[in-house]
């Protein structure tokens, strides 16, 4: 009954995008709980950006500045947090390279009246994105 209401009202091609920004809305929460959780683990002394303050990326236009400083003091935090541990990752940099590619790529997309640039950087900033996320998430583990 629902279905047929929402079908009606917004046609298919309405209920694919309206799906489509639900999955990205909840990707993107789970992505923002799994930056705040990974914060949270570093010690108090180590944090270079409060784990709440990763919420800001819900801000359109505002998140492609602070994307920058996230990936930056994430990465210095877990550098910092690591050596207190006497972790060796192996990385001096942990998550850097990857998020600011993700950055830039995300920066680049707003080009996207040039529809070949707005194309692929979306596609590239998408997949760095993950990138990211997955990095994120496996160094999360070893804290």
């Amino acid at each position: 009954m629902l279905n047929n209401i929402l079908l009606g009202l917004l046609g298919f091609t309405g209920l694919l995008f309206f799906l489509i920004f639900l999955i990205i809305i909840l990707a993107s929460v789970c992505y923002l709980f799994t930056l705040q959780n990974t914060l949270k683990k570093i010690s108090v002394e180590n944090r270079k950006i409060n784990p709440e303050k990763v919420w800001l990326l819900l801000i359109p236009i505002y998140n492609i500045y602070f994307n920058f400083i996230v990936v930056i003091r994430l990465s210095e935090s877990l550098k910092s947090e690591f050596e207190k541990r006497k972790i060796d990752i192996g990385n001096s940099q942990p998550g850097y390279n990857i998020g600011i590619a993700h950055c830039c790529f995300l920066l680049l997309s707003l080009f996207s009246f040039i529809n070949e640039v707005g194309i692929v950087a979306n596609f590239f900033g998408t997949i760095f994105w993950v990138g990211y996320w997955i990095s994120i998430s496996r160094y999360s583990k070893l804290l």
